[in-house]
């Protein structure tokens, strides 16, 4: 099955929860932002960001088009 690389920056979610709503599988609130589940620290174009390899390559893109903010993006 296909894989993608989901990244999330986290200093750019204003923890609006719509990727949550669209994508429970792969965010989850915390406190006051959202946080992309089994993710791993990195640096992504100079910024700190958290990524994941899944394959649930819909609820991604859902994701990243409910995103008001656009910190959520795919490789």
């Amino acid at each position: 099955m296909t894989k993608i690389k989901v990244i999330q920056v986290q200093d750019e979610c204003i923890g609006c929860g719509a990727c949550e709503s669209t994508s429970p599988k792969l965010f989850e609130m915390r406190e006051t932002k959202a946080h992309l589940k089994n993710s791993h620290k990195i640096k992504w174009k100079g910024k700190d960001a958290f990524i994941t390899e899944t394959d649930l390559i819909t609820d991604a893109k859902e994701a990243v088009d409910v995103c008001p903010v656009t910190c959520i993006h795919i490789e």
